[in-house]
């Protein structure tokens, strides 16, 4: 029995303990952390002060629409600079601040160079804002309206979004109250918002169709007209039916085979293709416009 109490008396721990013990480990945990940072700081002070670590080159990978220059002066890094002393992220947000930086990450390549790597932005179509042209990435960015010198044909061959230019039988009389600023980003309420949106499902879902729409305008609600690039024919379809975006080309072949004075085609009848033709419009124009239609082929 004494023995047994003995055994206990060796094992069992009191809170007093528990407590003491808790406050001993806290203590040396808080001193190792806070020796770890004064060490690194020391560390990163010492470096800093060595001449081989200074600032002799900055390598910027995804360039290709800005310059190293523009990069390096907007960084607001000199030559000779410590690369240790030099705060990363304060860098890449400088960097970050020019409109055509989607995104910067900065990282030490020691001994003497800064590793920038960039996401560019790029336009993806052309906003005409009352005759004045802007461009637009896919996250909806406002880009400056000049051509880069380092853009090509294919960077400006993009489809222009015109949002006042439309034959919706309903107009709008209120004055827009939101105009284009070069590095913002368009208003998610506004209609420019939602013809770019269906210009990114395009471009997803039916890239064969890219090269060929010119313009993209609103129509009435719920629908849009394009104008295409080789004949200027005019194409009018549902904004939220990807399916005719899958059968549009097929019904394009057809009615360039079909009907080769077609001036629109109309796939906003369920299942149907409804084309107007000069020569129908123009001996319709005495009698009702409906007999300009033809309905020449289904689809879907």
């Amino acid at each position: 029995r004494n023995m047994a109490r003995t055994k206990r008396s060796l094992t069992s721990k009191t809170a007093g303990t528990h407590r003491r013990r808790r406050v001993i480990v806290a203590a040396f945990l808080m001193f190792g952390i806070g020796t770890v940072v004064a060490g690194g700081l020391a560390a990163r002070h010492v470096l800093g002060e060595v001449p081989g670590y200074r600032l002799f080159a900055l390598e910027v990978h995804g360039l290709r629409l800005l310059s190293g220059e523009e990069i390096l002066t907007a960084s607001g890094l000199r030559p000779e600079d410590s690369i240790f002393e030099a705060d990363l992220d304060d860098v890449a947000a400088r960097i970050g601040e020019l409109v055509w930086v989607r995104s910067a990450r900065v990282e030490r390549r020691p001994p003497d160079r800064l590793v920038v790597t960039l996401t560019e932005r790029r336009r993806i179509a052309w906003l005409d804002w009352h005759g004045e042209l802007f461009g637009l990435d896919e996250e909806g960015v406002v880009l400056p309206r000049g051509r880069l010198t380092t853009e090509g044909v294919t960077d400006l061959d993009l489809p222009v979004i015109r949002p006042h230019d439309h034959i919706s039988s309903v107009i709008s009389a209120e004055p827009d109250l939101w105009e284009p600023v070069v590095g913002e980003r368009l208003p998610e309420h506004l209609d420019v918002s939602g013809l770019l949106a269906w210009w990114l499902r395009v471009r997803r879902n039916a890239p064969d169709l890219v090269p060929e729409i010119s313009e993209i305008m609103p129509l009435e609600e719920g629908s849009l007209r394009l104008h295409l690039v080789a004949d200027d024919l005019e194409v009018r379809l549902p904004r939220a039916d990807d399916d005719c975006l899958q059968a549009l080309l097929g019904v394009l072949g057809r009615v360039y085979h079909d009907v080769p004075d077609a001036i629109y085609v109309d796939l906003r009848y369920n299942g149907q293709a409804v084309v107007g033709t000069s020569r129908r419009l123009e001996n319709s124009r005495a009698r009702s416009p409906a007999s300009s239609e033809e309905q020449v082929v289904s689809h879907g």
